[in-house]
């Protein structure tokens, strides 16, 4: 079932409960609708290591998050250095995130959050390792607060240091 069939089924009752009113004027009927609660952000992922996690949200935080007031566009790069791949920061510089209509968000005082609710690391038999994260990016303007749920898979590569991010898809990336 759909959210749209759910929301109208909710509404069902409410509106039965205000039409069998007694028909006295001092009557006030004041209607509660029970929606099913938003789906819970904690999510049951298999456990990866805690060098595999820091990496994860540490990069899609500096890749997401941004102060449209504080921040130039392309600003974000800078801070990819240490943690993701030369191809990759490349990549990302001809991105949708990097193309974002900056003078529009900067109006708004657009400024976004990232909250990583899951990460898993799949196997692989290469060198390489794929991570798949859950995430809800919440964005604020001067008009109104959006929250969205996001799926992004982080392809890691060894490097001298530990990992460093090789690609990075999804979630506007």
């Amino acid at each position: 079932m759909n959210l749209r069939s759910r929301l109208s089924m909710a509404l069902i009752p409410a509106l039965l409960c205000l039409a069998c009113g007694t028909g006295d004027d001092t009557e006030t009927a004041a209607a509660v609708v029970w929606i099913a609660p938003r789906p819970t952000l904690v999510l049951a992922f298999p456990t990866a290591s805690p060098e595999t996690r820091a990496l994860a949200a540490s990069f899609l935080k500096l890749t997401l998050e941004y102060d449209a007031a504080a921040a130039g566009r392309l600003d974000f790069l800078d801070h990819l250095q240490r943690i993701a791949t030369s191809a990759e920061v490349g990549r990302l510089r001809e991105s949708t995130r990097a193309h974002l209509r900056w003078a529009a968000l900067q109006a708004r005082g657009e400024h976004t959050k990232v909250h990583v609710d899951g990460v898993t690391r799949t196997a692989s038999a290469t060198a390489t390792v794929r991570v798949l994260v859950r995430l809800t990016v919440t964005t604020r303007t001067d008009f109104a607060t959006i929250r969205t749920l996001e799926k992004a898979t982080l392809t890691l590569v060894p490097s001298a240091g530990g990992w460093k991010v090789d690609h990075a898809l999804g979630a506007g990336l």
